[in-house]
């Protein structure tokens, strides 16, 4: 298993690859940081070169995990992995509750504990779902966003492609938020929100003036 990224989203995954059995198994890719790079760096396996990261993909072990944040560079990252050879496969936090009733989960993402998902939901591929995250029935989360902690999504809302969403937002019932979007924390979006906008605030505006 090779774990894309070593820096603090990575140590945020290191209980939920203890409790998947997984991380005795796990090698940290991470060409960013520098130095000892902190906690992982010293006590894990991590290589530093993309020419490393390919011939381990194509020789050794083809799954891989994002453990970076940002929705546009976990949509990079996959690129750049699936155009060595790579996989991506789901880490879903066993302390998580996901629905057995019609619930459709695409592959790369990262789901962390104690994140409910309710019957008749649809996570697009790479996303990451943060802790104590709440997604309620009939909402359909797009491609490569990211779900802060604690934030909520009522029944059919709406998410669009590589859109992120603050901490402890509340996207309302039926409400539609379009691609590429930035929803600040605490936000409450009672109303649709454009492709390519800025909002936040209680309720949500524009901060694309």
């Amino acid at each position: 298993m090779i774990v894309i990224g070593a820096g603090g989203f990575a140590k945020q995954l290191l209980p939920s690859l203890q409790r998947k059995d997984i991380l005795k198994k796990c090698i940290f890719y991470d060409d960013v940081t520098l130095g000892n790079g902190g906690f992982i760096h010293q006590n894990f396996n991590v290589i530093r070169s993309e020419s490393e990261l390919s011939s381990i993909i194509k020789l050794e072990q083809k799954h891989c995990i994002l453990a970076i944040g940002n929705p546009l560079t976990r949509r990079h990252l996959a690129q750049k992995i699936e155009s060595m050879g790579g996989e991506l496969i789901s880490l879903v936090d066993p302390k998580s509750s996901i629905s057995e009733f019609n619930v459709k989960l695409e592959n790369g993402l990262v789901i962390l504990e104690d994140v409910i998902i309710e019957p008749g939901v649809q996570i697009g591929r790479g996303c990451l779902i943060n802790l104590r995250t709440i997604i309620t029935h009939d909402c359909v989360i797009g491609d490569f966003c990211e779900l802060s902690p604690g934030s909520v999504f009522l029944g059919g809302c709406q998410i669009g492609d590589n859109t992120f969403i603050g901490a402890s937002s509340v996207i309302l019932p039926k409400v539609k938020v379009g691609k590429n979007c930035i929803i600040g924390a605490g936000s409450v979006v009672n109303k649709d929100i454009p492709d390519n906008s800025r909002y936040a605030g209680v309720p949500a505006r524009t901060l694309d003036l």
